[in-house]
């Protein structure tokens, strides 16, 4: 299961239509770079509504060539670990009482 990071939606035109589209760019697991445009007015827009924020995990993209993803894609938000948080304070041993300390 390949798993993708939304790094960047930016709004621009689109070569194909001259209207407004998202370009949406990725960073995969492997450590690439990816991207495709996503058209509000096309239905495949409904599939991507939800997902569209910068720093989601996404599953179930489709690599169409050469760092180009399927707009057609089922995109699927993977939830992943919170990094541990190490709690090391107060420390194991009280030095309040020793007059060192102040």
């Amino acid at each position: 299961m390949r798993i993708f990071t939304i790094t960047k939606i930016k709004e621009t035109k689109s070569y194909h239509t001259g209207k407004m589209v998202n370009l949406v760019t990725f960073k995969g697991d492997d450590g690439k770079s990816y991207r495709t445009w996503i058209d509000p007015k096309n239905g495949n827009y409904r599939k991507w509504a939800g997902v569209l924020t910068p720093g989601i995990n996404v599953t179930g993209l489709v690599e169409k060539g050469k760092g180009l993803i399927d707009a057609d894609s089922t995109p699927k938000i993977v939830k992943t670990a919170e990094p541990e948080v190490v709690n090391d304070w107060p420390p194991e041993q009280d030095y309040r009482d020793e007059e060192e300390y102040f």
